[in-house]
């Protein structure tokens, strides 16, 4: 597959040799990685099934216009190739956290991560947890965690706190949230690498 793209991630779309008879496969979309398989779902939903896959703020998923199996539009002639134009697709920036992430629920992640895969990001921003990590290393320098009370800021400053604007504006952090993100960043990151389909960075 790799040789097929060039050298380079691509995903490929085509249809299914035997997609004439009735009940069987109709197309084979094949990508390099998982990201390149879902960026060529993406493709094939929005470009010939008039397909929408968004944020719910901004439609959500529309897939009504979507055909029933046995009717999916066909690719034409030897099907499709796309190459990914750069190695990696960045998604967030350092405020993107606590705008929106902090709040977050596992179900809500889950959401994210589809999303991010189908439209092909394959390096995104891993700051959930990260206070819960400064905690143990702070430790380890005998800093109590009551010492760090006035320390880190609130959910909603956490990136302010952590490019060192502010500190202590909004918060203590009760441990027990401190201990609800770590656990789900490690619950993010699992299905970020297991899965091969990001290269998480970490702050």
């Amino acid at each position: 597959m790799f040789e097929q793209c060039g050298g380079v991630s691509c995903f490929m779309i085509s249809n299914h040799p035997y997609s004439n008879l009735l009940g069987a496969p109709e197309i084979i979309i094949s990508g390099v990685t998982g990201v390149e398989l879902l960026s060529g779902l993406h493709w094939y939903l929005k470009n010939l099934c008039g397909a929408h896959i968004s944020w719910d703020k901004t439609g959500g998923s529309q897939l009504s216009s979507v055909p029933k199996a046995g009717s999916l539009p066909r690719m034409k002639d030897d099907g499709l190739l796309i190459q990914r134009p750069v190695p990696w697709n960045y998604y967030q920036n350092a405020v993107t956290s606590s705008y929106t992430f902090a709040w977050w629920d596992w179900e809500r992640w889950e959401k994210e991560i589809d999303w991010m895969a189908l439209q092909g990001i394959n390096m995104p921003l891993a700051f959930t947890g990260q206070e819960a990590i400064w905690q143990k290393v702070f430790a380890k320098f005998n800093i109590s965690s009551s010492d760090l009370n006035d320390f880190f800021g609130g959910p909603a400053f956490l990136a302010w706190s952590r490019m060192a604007n502010l500190h202590g504006w909004g918060g203590p952090l009760p441990q027990s949230w401190l201990d609800q993100q770590l656990a789900m960043q490690k619950k993010i990151l699992t299905t970020w690498t297991v899965t091969d389909f990001f290269k998480p960075i970490h702050q």
